[in-house]
Formats: C-alpha cells, structure tokens, sequence
C-alpha cells in the first residue's frame, strides 16, 4: 500500500473519539448554572513574599557576575596597557628571515627527530 492510500484509508475511517449522548445540549445554561452557584469570582490575589535565602541567592548571584566582570575588565585593561608599553618603549617583536627559519628548521629535522631504526635499536639492543 502506497502512502497515499493509507494515508486515505485512515482518514476516511471513523473518528474513534466519541463524546457522551447529550453532552453538549443545554450545556451553556449548564455552565451559566454553576457560575451563579458558586458566587462571584475572587479576584484578590495572594502576596507572596520570596524567601530569605532566595533573595540572599539571588544578591549573591549578582555579587558574582559583577565580580566576574571586574576581574575580567582589570585582565583587559592590564593586558591592554602591558601592550601599549611595549609599543611605546619601541621595542618590536623578534622577526627572523627566512634563511634563519630554514637553518632553525633543518636543524630540528636533523637532530631533533628520531627515525623508525633508532627507535628499534632502542627496542632491542638498550634492554
């Protein structure tokens, strides 16, 4: 069976939810019945008043967002000013050439690295 026709096949059963016989006659005098039984509407509300330590959390939260904000502000400005010296003393950051990059570069491909038969001369003939 294609989608569709399940689809129509469903939809052209009866509907399986039923309401009790005569539920919806009269049902608004019903309704309009029970409202003038049970009184007028009370419309004052309850105050609540939110709990010490629910007012004593909530400050504390604040307390820790601020402190969070200060910190993070007193990092920045020291960091922006440690930035700002450097640039004033005139002082510029290292640069290297690209010969010096190379050299620096063959050297660690030299000497820094260890290839596959000196890691089993390691394996086997240090022990």
């Amino acid at each position: 069976m294609t989608e569709e026709n399940l689809l129509k096949h469903l939809a052209s059963e009866k509907n399986p939810f039923r309401t009790p016989e005569g539920y919806f006659e009269g049902f608004t005098q019903k309704m309009m019945q029970r409202i003038k039984e049970e009184g007028e509407i009370k419309t004052e509300a309850k105050v609540v008043t939110p709990s010490i330590w629910r007012r004593w959390s909530t400050y504390a939260a604040a307390v820790v967002v601020a402190g969070f904000f200060v910190v993070a502000g007193t990092y920045y400005l020291n960091n922006d000013q440690e930035q700002s010296l450097f640039a004033a003393s005139g002082q510029d950051a290292e640069v290297f050439s690209q010969e010096e990059l190379d050299e620096a570069f063959d050297y660690e491909l030299s000497y820094g690295l260890v290839d596959n038969s000196q890691i089993a001369y390691y394996l086997t003939e240090a022990y």
